[in-house]
């Protein structure tokens, strides 16, 4: 059964709006408009690649704009549960590199029985991003509305991808192991580049400047300049350089 939307003009707007944020976020990566490492310029290709499939007849996934425009819009209800946003009693925002993933996450179902395509999402970036609050709002989510489901059968790696997991999604989106199941994206920077830019901030943290305060950023970029354990922790943290082409 549909539900329907309140007669909020802000509420239906962001509705309206969110899979066509998620698709102009996919196009704009894809196009080179918005800094990102080549795992994140895989995804969105993945996902536009899949789009321009569905006019084929013997393509196995159809896309329910409905069902995805529901999720984002009922998670963006959810309060935050932690950090000064809790405290001043804001509900969750999401930034368009978060609607591109719960766009795909529960846009895309099989033709074959209307079930969700995606069973594991794994995404990874630097630390603060906000991917355990995302987690536990997804989780919420299944839980209140998709009772006729087995929503543990549902692998949401989020954030500390173990080396496996990300050899996984790394095969997946370079193509040399397809998954169709899995949905997986990775922020961080790309080989060959100065780990000590902005630009390598930029790719590895895509919630710069939201729930990442850049003058924080900047300091442990600082003090990574001294090198030793200090490198090594920036690198690990904030560039999620760790167990990727041999870092």
């Amino acid at each position: 059964m549909r539900t329907k939307l309140k007669n909020n003009p802000e509420a239906t707007m962001a509705a309206i709006c969110n899979v066509e944020i998620a698709n102009r976020y996919a196009k704009d990566v894809a196009a080179g408009q918005i800094i990102a490492c080549k795992y994140v310029v895989l995804a969105c290709q993945r996902y536009l690649s899949d789009i321009d499939s569905l006019e084929d007849s013997e393509f196995d996934y159809w896309f329910d704009s409905f069902s995805a425009e529901q999720a984002c819009n009922s998670i963006q209800q959810y309060p935050h549960t932690k950090g000064k946003w809790a405290r001043q009693g804001l509900k969750l925002k999401l930034e368009p590199w978060q609607l591109f993933q719960l766009v795909s996450m529960f846009g895309w179902k099989r033709r074959s029985d209307n079930a969700f395509r995606f069973k594991i999402w794994s995404v990874d970036a630097g630390r603060k991003n906000g991917l355990t609050e995302l987690a536990t709002a997804v989780l919420n989510y299944l839980q209140c509305n998709h009772a006729d489901l087995n929503y543990k059968q549902f692998d949401i790696n989020a954030g500390n991808l173990d080396q496996a997991g990300r050899q996984r999604v790394i095969g997946m989106l370079d193509g040399t192991t397809p998954d169709d199941e899995l949905f997986g994206i990775i922020y961080t920077i790309d080989e060959g580049d100065d780990w000590t830019s902005i630009e390598a901030l930029r790719k590895s943290n895509p919630n710069f400047g939201v729930s990442v305060n850049s003058e924080y950023l900047f300091s442990q970029r600082a003090a990574a300049f001294k090198g030793g354990a200090f490198e090594d922790c920036y690198k690990s943290r904030h560039l999620n350089m760790q167990n990727i082409d041999g870092w």
